[in-house]
């Protein structure tokens, strides 16, 4: 499986170059995520949980990369990250716990499980 780190970069490099040609999209992109990600009757680490959950069962990589990181900046344990793969296994069947194993070789590079 390729490096799991680097393809995220990869992701965000590009997805940069996509923002940068449109102000206008660059502007509401970022202003909806700030606004949906927010604290409000749930966590913003609930959010990114259920964000990973979702990408997950959808197969999105670069969705599975950043809300784990995501979901570790807003104070998310490796634990409950491990949790909420389960949780997108048992919902997408197969094809999640593939996905899955994408959260946690991220994980193993960054020396947060063995």
């Amino acid at each position: 499986m390729e490096n799991q780190t680097e393809l995220r970069q990869t992701t965000i490099d590009s997805f940069a170059v996509i923002k940068a040609s449109s102000p206008e999209f660059k502007e509401h992109y970022e202003g909806i995520n700030a606004e949906i990600f927010k604290d409000g009757f749930l966590t913003g680490k609930a959010k990114r949980l259920m964000a990973l959950a979702v990408g997950i069962s959808h197969g999105c990589r670069g969705c599975m990369l950043f809300q784990t990181l995501a979901a570790l900046e807003h104070g998310a344990s490796v634990d409950e990250i491990l949790e909420t793969c389960t949780l997108a296994t048992v919902m997408a069947g197969n094809m999640g716990g593939a996905n899955a194993s994408r959260v946690v070789t991220y994980l193993r590079e960054q020396g947060l499980v063995d």
